[in-house]
Formats: structure tokens, sequence, C-alpha cells
């Protein structure tokens, strides 16, 4: 096997879990407004979540933010969604990042 292919097979293997085990959470986040997106991956679930609300935080009401968790995909750089965990809006009568999630 040539170097290249054998490169490309243990990334394959790497991002893949061993039978029976899961592969680290992986979380992406992101917020969309009226006049902007915002986004990011982070292994860090309660990062992705402070992220949201930030971001909503400096948007206009009606600005709405989602987390969801993510696995990487066997196409480099793209990530393959799992769920939900999280959904947030700013709510424009109090200013409030109000949340719904599991």
């Amino acid at each position: 096997m040539a170097k290249s292919q054998t490169v490309a097979k243990y990334q394959a293997d790497a991002l893949m879990a061993t039978h029976g085990h899961r592969a680290p959470a992986i979380y992406a986040w992101d917020v969309r407004t009226s006049a902007l997106g915002m986004g990011g991956v982070t292994d860090a679930r309660e990062r992705a979540f402070r992220e949201v609300d930030a971001a909503l935080r400096e948007g206009a009401p009606g600005a709405v933010g989602i987390v969801r968790e993510v696995e990487l995909s066997l196409v480099a750089g793209v990530y393959r969604d799992v769920r939900v965990v999280g959904e947030a809006r700013l709510d424009g009568d109090s200013g409030s990042v109000v949340w719904a999630h599991e």
C-alpha cells in the first residue's frame, strides 16, 4: 500500500468508533439573526451553550440558536447530526435568552 493510502486509511479508522464504543461527543452550535449567522464546533457541551447564549445576547430580538451533538463523517470536514440538545431564542420583551432542551 502506498504511503498516502496508508495515511488515508489511518485517518478514516481514527474517525470511526470501535465496535461497542461511541466516539467522544462533539457539539456544533449555530445562531441566526436577521443580519448574520455565527457558529462553531467544540468538544465541550457547556461551552456550546455559552457560545449560543453570548451570540444571542449580541443579536436582535427574534434571533435563534441551536446546539447539536454531531459526529465526524468519513467525508473530510463534514459533520453528521446525531441529535439536537438545545434550542434558544432571544426574547424581545425581556432581552433574555430562553432555552428549550432535553
